[in-house]
């Protein structure tokens, strides 16, 4: 094998070390390799479908999918002997999204907060919105009033 991970075959072909059998790049047996595998097939469309319902964006909802199943495969000597893996996998993925969420809403506290500290600007460069722009942007869901109150 060479340094970089690449070795020769017995028929003298190169291949990569990412292209092991799962049961020894994930240090599981073959059986519990296949069973993981079968529950990532059977409930990735599902479990990113229903983050997308929760997070209403579609990357974030993949992003929290992945997430869930590298806690999954982390915890599969705890999980994967339950007769409902999926189960646990599903509810890791819920907690992922309420993390987010509360991430969210401490940072949108903290732009609050940091608005109403700022002083008072005066002078030529100072702008007050109108209250028809104030109108349109409390009607802004929070992420994107976050983004106006950023750019403003």
């Amino acid at each position: 094998m060479t340094s970089w991970g690449v070795k020769k075959t017995t028929t003298g072909a190169l291949t990569s070390e990412l292209e092991r059998p799962a049961e020894r790049r994930t240090g599981l047996d073959s059986v519990e390799a296949a069973r993981y595998e079968a529950i990532v097939r059977r409930s990735s469309e599902r479990l990113v479908q229903m983050l997308d319902v929760v997070f209403l964006d579609r990357e974030l909802a993949a992003d929290a999918a992945q997430e869930a199943y590298v806690q999954l495969y982390l915890h599969w000597n705890e999980v994967g002997g339950s007769p409902e893996p999926e189960a646990w996998l599903y509810r890791v993925a819920v907690n992922r999204c309420k993390d987010y969420r509360r991430r969210l809403a401490r940072a949108t506290k903290l732009l609050r907060r940091l608005v109403a500290a700022a002083p008072p600007q005066t002078g030529a460069g100072s702008w007050e919105p109108a209250d028809d722009f104030l109108a349109i942007v409390r009607r802004l869901p929070t992420r994107q009033r976050v983004a106006v109150g950023c750019h403003w």
